[in-house]
């Protein structure tokens, strides 16, 4: 036997060794050097040519049989972490170029998306094929019709979300005005259940309200919020240890989550001193230990385009809360708002645009057109809320 073969079986683990043993009838020794050593003495030379020369580097462009395994176990894993298991990153990186997926990383321009993020965006393609529900969780063949109903209804719900500004505008003709009334009725009944009901409903869903963890967070999301915590203590002179991070907060029928938890609910329109709108991430939500009734929230703003670049944006103009508009797929520095100036969640859609690279579509599901202050009054003369 050679040096090559040799090195094989002693880097070999035990209970690999273990079942060569078993399977070739030699003495099962307790250590794994001992069982290398039988198998170095009996192993045929037939069975030397099965064992690996290399171990293959995660950067080696995949083979077509991992490809075919990648294939199937995207339509048919159970679940989104089971899509990845044993699964390569360079097999990943193939997979989503295959589907058309971005795999940007907007946080480290010209390198590739982790494994982590990788699998997010096969998730998502995954729901919009109808393959799962929106844990991730595989549906059944019966189920999948289904699903693509429930697509369906949402992309109708945000569209009638979006109905308020249209009507109110001054772009439909003086004898539409009477659908206003009538809209009203109907988008302001009581479906209970429905997405469009549950998410836009203000009544006893319009209080604010915070949910907060009953117990201390463990491994990475404690690591997180360590790190977090480091942020708002720069940003606000509150001392780390007196931070308390929220999971959830409900604001007029809506639910805003931090990005680590659902990064779906932490894409939000906000507003700042002067009524200016913009889009941002929700990093964390938090309060002082000793005033949790007060919720803070740690954002960061979107990228916009400047003034000769937002001629090229075609949604601007149909006005910002009817067709939303584009923004850079980047982010501000880091910024705590309160939570105030929540105005409503946005719908988030990242492709290549002409010459302005990567971009992200905002479309707010605005359930008014307009602004209201803390006092609840509307903004003067009826303005209509765009965003500047």
């Amino acid at each position: 036997m050679d040096k090559a073969h040799e090195q094989a079986l002693l880097r070999c683990q035990k209970p690999v060794l273990f079942h060569l043993c078993q399977e070739f009838g030699l003495r099962r020794a307790q250590t794994a050097l001992l069982m290398a050593k039988e198998l170095i003495q009996f192993v045929p030379e037939a069975a030397l040519q099965e064992l690996p020369k290399k171990k293959r580097t995660k950067n080696e462009p995949p083979s077509e049989q991992e490809m075919i395994k990648a294939r199937s176990k995207l339509e048919n894993a159970q679940s989104t972490i089971a899509v990845g298991t044993g699964v390569r990153v360079s097999t990943l990186l193939q997979l989503c170029a295959e589907l058309g997926i971005s795999t940007d990383n907007h946080l480290r321009p010209g390198r590739p998306l982790h494994k982590g993020g990788l699998l997010d965006r096969l998730a998502n393609w995954r729901l919009l094929q109808g393959l799962t529900n929106e844990d991730g969780n595989l549906l059944h063949p019966e189920r999948r019709k289904q699903s693509e109903m429930e697509m369906t209804f949402i992309n109708d719900a945000c569209r009638a979300a979006n109905l308020p500004a249209l009507l109110s505008s001054n772009r439909l003709p003086d004898a539409m005005t009477s659908l206003w009334p009538e809209f009203q009725k109907t988008f302001h009944s009581d479906i209970r259940g429905t997405r469009l009901n549950d998410t836009l409903s203000f009544g006893s869903a319009g209080r604010l309200k915070v949910t907060y963890p009953s117990s201390k967070p463990r491994g990475k999301l404690a690591e997180l919020q360590s790190r977090l915590a480091k942020d708002v203590t720069k940003l606000t002179g509150i001392h780390h240890s007196d931070v308390m991070f929220g999971s959830k907060l409900w604001k007029a029928g809506a639910l805003y989550q931090p990005y680590s938890r659902s990064p779906r609910d932490s894409n939000t329109i906000i507003r700042n001193a002067d009524f200016h709108q913009a889009p941002a991430r929700i990093l964390a939500i938090f309060s002082e230990k000793s005033c949790l009734e007060t919720p803070s929230i740690l954002i960061e703003r979107l990228v916009e385009l400047d003034s000769a670049q937002v001629k090229q944006d075609p949604y601007q103009q149909f006005g910002f809360s009817v067709a939303g508009g584009l923004f850079f797929d980047q982010y501000h520095p880091l910024e705590i708002i309160k939570s105030e100036a929540l105005v409503t969640l946005f719908a988030r859609t990242v492709f290549e645009y002409r010459t302005l690279g990567s971009v992200v579509h905002v479309l707010p599901i605005i359930k008014d057109m307009y602004v209201t202050n803390d006092s609840g009054a509307g903004m003067e003369n009826g303005e209509e809320d765009t965003l500047t």
